[in-house]
């Protein structure tokens, strides 16, 4: 497979008419070790389908993780510092981030769009699905949120 979407940029943003997005894995809230395949599998799709619209630049997650190591790593597993981080030390747009716990038999995914120059958290995705539907959960993930940046006027190369 080619991942033909994801822009692999260590330059400047400057005169670039796309809106960039760093997608952060998915965090596992209860650490459970035979889901955790599920944070890096939603976040690696997420990464290739908005790498295919073409109003935006999806930021390689290899380059964000190498950037919190440099940082501090001992701090790179906290949301809000992560958020910050990165904000401070890769030109970045939006930060695309979230988490999911599993209840029973039903797993609760959260996703959240930071905005890097106000800090604005816009909540894209509180969804409940069945356990038993783990393996399409990342399909539906991208559904949706791809459609909403899609629509998302902000989101569109015209408007910048």
């Amino acid at each position: 497979m080619i991942y033909k979407g994801v822009a692999y940029v260590t330059t400047s943003k400057q005169g670039v008419n796309k809106t960039s997005i760093a997608v952060l894995n998915f965090d596992n809230v209860r650490k459970f070790k035979e889901y955790e395949w599920l944070s890096n599998e939603i976040a690696g799709n997420l990464s290739y389908k908005l790498g295919e619209i073409s109003s935006i630049r999806v930021i390689d997650r290899f380059q964000i993780l190498n950037k919190l190591g440099e940082v501090a790593p001992e701090k790179a597993s906290i949301l809000e510092y992560k958020v910050k981080q990165i904000a401070n030390n890769i030109d970045v747009d939006f930060i695309l981030h979230g988490s999911f716990i599993i209840m029973d038999d039903i797993i609760e995914v959260t996703a959240f769009l930071a905005d890097t120059n106000t800090g604005a958290q816009t909540s894209l995705l509180l969804e409940q699905y069945p356990l038993e539907e783990l393996s399409d959960i990342p399909s539906h993930i991208n559904n949706q949120i791809v459609t909403f940046i899609k629509t998302n006027s902000r989101f569109k190369s015209e408007s910048k």
